[in-house]
């Protein structure tokens, strides 16, 4: 071992303590190199491809994301040209594989803005707003992100983007009533909030189990309980005849052999219905069924017979 207090371990404890440092400044340059990389992927991720087909989307506000995220992160030049290849996709990735290599961004943007020109008329603008419509699986707040974006590039007042945007937005007018009459994105987003809230509560309410909501509904097709005609098990027999009990007519149009019809009162479980029209039928054994034709209550149902002589 050697003695603290000799020339040679003082020497040792030097050499020591230069190392140590030298490890300390070399650390920080690996972690940013480290730290670039993933910056890289980030920034990726993090530009919106560019296809050169969506209008909502022009190449100015590409090239422009670009170089805000470059800026931000202190992206190389290279870095710079790599990301803005990578985030190129559909008819620009096409294009740019049968272009020669683009050695700077300036380059690359330079080109690409004469391939695909921002020119867009206010006509083409306002086509555009009236047939966008809100997705069933997009929000209320990212379409009028959106739709801003696009009134933007048009340069329209937003008071008119703000019409588009509650016109895309596909229910009734009764349901929208709230957002007419706002001029302010500001204002726009917080109807949006109650819009969607009131939307939501209405649904949880309308929501009741299908078996519960129709008990004690009768079906006018078939006659049967428990279901309406849009759900009948029956309707692709047609209509059903209450007079015959068959399907395909009605009883009306029905040429089974129908006595006389009159207008008489007939028993119910609670006493006697009046004024209900009755049709007879002369079955061949003589005997004579009155059946009721017009009561939705009885829809058809035997409620008289006699035999004849």
């Amino acid at each position: 071992m050697l003695d603290e207090n000799s020339p040679l371990g003082e020497g040792f404890e030097d050499a020591n303590e230069q190392g140590e440092a030298a490890a300390q400044e070399s650390a920080p340059s690996k972690m940013v190199g480290n730290a670039g990389s993933n910056n890289l992927a980030f920034v990726e991720e993090a530009i919106p491809k560019f296809s050169g087909t969506d209008k909502t989307y022009p190449v100015s506000r590409w090239a422009q994301e670009i170089e805000d995220n470059s800026e931000i992160f202190g992206l190389t030049p290279l870095q710079q040209l790599i990301i803005a290849r990578r985030t190129l996709t559909s008819t620009a990735a096409t294009w740019l594989r049968s272009e020669k290599p683009f050695k700077t961004f300036a380059e690359l943007k330079t080109a690409l803005s004469r391939e695909f020109p921002d020119s867009i008329n206010s006509k083409e603008v306002h086509e555009l707003m009236a047939t966008r419509k809100k997705r069933k699986d997009e929000t209320c707040y990212d379409f009028m992100l959106e739709m801003k974006a696009i009134g933007k590039r048009g340069k329209f007042p937003d008071y008119i983007a703000i019409q588009y945007i509650i016109d895309g937005i596909v229910d009734s007018e009764a349901n929208k009533i709230m957002l007419y009459g706002v001029t302010t994105y500001s204002d726009l987003k917080e109807k949006l909030k109650l819009y969607e809230m009131l939307k939501e509560k209405s649904k949880k309410n309308n929501s009741m189990p299908m078996g519960k909501s129709l008990q004690g509904v009768r079906c006018f097709n078939c006659g049967d309980m428990d279901h309406t005609s849009s759900r009948c098990p029956h309707r692709s027999k047609g209509l059903k005849c209450f007079r015959c009990n068959n399907y395909g007519h009605i009883s009306s149009q029905c040429n089974m052999n129908i006595g006389t019809s009159d207008k008489v009162g007939h028993s119910t479980a609670g006493g006697v219905a009046s004024g209900k029209n009755r049709s007879q039928l002369r079955d061949m054994d003589g005997s004579v069924k009155q059946l009721c034709v017009s009561c939705t209550r009885c829809m058809g149902l035997l409620v008289a017979s006699r035999a004849t002589r």
